[in-house]
């Protein structure tokens, strides 16, 4: 009688097991990485290589952020690609179809997306080199971001009065900067807005001053008289190419003023390393409101004196000025220039244009 085989002991392999693993053919939890364990996986249930294409997402993801395209572009963009990919294949199909009304409603179909397709390429395509005609919110700054920042101010124009406004630029602290320390805060230009206001609405609750610089550190604002908020804006200028500025709306809290009586306001603005040309520069007052007096000096550096200098004006919508010849200016030892200005018109600016 043959004798029965011993059962092996839970601590030995049997011989099975060892002749599988001394061959290789399984390997060790150490040899294991994601990607063997995936093909292993879809080998036993074939309806995981689904997973293969979740994965191609989350590759797609990384590499979107490795480009630094902004995921909003790229979520809206992937979606519009695949309903125009899906539509296609759709109608492909249909004009397979037999049924002779069907066939000529997908061919219907068909050729007006086609004709969207173009005409939104070409719109664009305009929008983008051109500046017209625009919106797809601002062209995917998404509104918000990309407001239309002159409207907003001249809608605050029938809201304030300015019976007087004296800006003053302080340059005594001025010094070239050359560009290895351009983000560095060390030539500062101090820019003091005086004015006596009033609310004409009760709506009107902050009043916003425009302030620009070619500088690249952020300027500092502040307000002894009423809260400071700022924002940078992303306007072009009507008629003109994008300026090498950064431009900000600058927007002081008078909430809690009356309505309808004038009220003091007073606005300090600090730029770091603007008028960076030894040579040439020029410097900007913007009437937003409607204003009876308006009055422009700037302080020069005692070691930097003015030499030559012009008076300009023109609409803030375009990029040309006036040369102005009035007489409307004092001159203290080429240090001070100082320009009253009567009767100021609104959405105007003031220039002063030097060489020093």
């Amino acid at each position: 009688m043959p004798k029965p085989k011993k059962p092996s002991s839970p601590e030995t392999p049997s011989s099975e097991m060892r002749t599988t693993l001394s061959n290789g053919t399984n390997k060790g939890i150490g040899d294991l990485n994601p990607w063997s364990v995936l093909q292993a996986a879809v080998k036993a249930v074939p309806s995981l290589k689904y997973a293969l294409a979740v994965l191609g997402i989350v590759a797609a993801i990384a590499i979107i952020k490795g480009f630094g395209i902004d995921f909003r572009v790229a979520v809206y963009g992937t979606i519009l690609m695949m309903v125009l990919m899906t539509a296609l294949v759709v109608f492909a199909a249909l004009t397979k179809v037999r049924s002779k009304q069907i066939r000529i409603a997908a061919l219907v179909l068909m050729w007006s997306f086609l004709a969207l397709t173009i005409l939104s390429a070409v719109l664009l395509f305009t929008s983008a080199f051109f500046g017209y005609p625009k919106p797809l919110p601002q062209l995917i700054g998404l509104a918000d971001a990309e407001t239309d920042d002159r409207a907003a101010l001249n809608a605050d124009s029938s809201k304030f009065e300015v019976f007087s406004h004296h800006r003053h630029l302080d340059l005594s602290q001025w010094q070239f900067i050359p560009d290895g320390k351009a983000t560095e805060k060390l030539s500062s230009a101090l820019w003091i807005d005086k004015l006596k206001v009033r609310r004409l609405r009760e709506d009107a609750k902050s009043l916003c001053i425009r302030h620009a610089t070619t500088g690249v550190p952020t300027p500092e604002f502040l307000s002894k008289t009423h809260h400071v908020s700022f924002n940078e804006t992303t306007e072009l200028p009507q008629g003109g190419p994008r300026p090498k500025l950064r431009i900000f709306d600058v927007c002081l809290d008078v909430s809690g003023e009356p309505v309808d009586q004038w009220f003091e306001l007073l606005l300090e603005s600090k730029y770091w390393n603007a008028f960076n040309n030894p040579q040439t520069a020029w410097a900007g007052m913007p009437v937003v409101n409607p204003t009876k007096n308006a009055v422009f000096e700037i302080h020069f550096p005692k070691s930097k004196p003015v030499k030559t200098w012009e008076r300009r004006e023109g609409s803030r919508d375009t990029t040309t000025s006036e040369l102005i010849t009035d007489d409307a200016i004092q001159i203290t030892d080429r240090q001070i220039l100082r320009w009253k200005i009567e009767n100021p018109q609104r959405n105007w600016v003031y220039k002063f244009v030097w060489e020093w």
